[in-house]
């Protein structure tokens, strides 16, 4: 829904999808769900920005709707407590 509404006043090429902070203070299981959940969240929103006849072909053509953890496994997030 944020991803969305970002997108009626800034341009998908120039948006960036980023973490609110706080994420270190949070045991790293729930972080790394945060981070996941967020990444599907680009990703599903990026599909609708493409359409039907880019099907898994990515981020449309001078998009840039990226998320910070994209392409990051959970075991790949750093434990950010130490």
């Amino acid at each position: 829904a944020r991803i969305r509404r970002a997108l009626k006043v800034v341009a998908p090429d120039r948006l960036v999808i980023n973490p609110d902070c706080g994420l270190r203070h949070l045991p790293p299981a729930v972080a790394r769900a945060k981070l996941s959940a967020m990444v599907e969240g680009a990703a599903l929103v990026r599909a609708e920005i493409a359409g039907p006849d880019s099907a898994g072909t990515g981020s449309p053509p001078g998009s840039a709707l990226t998320s910070a953890g994209a392409g990051l496994a959970a075991d790949q997030v750093a434990d950010t407590r130490a």
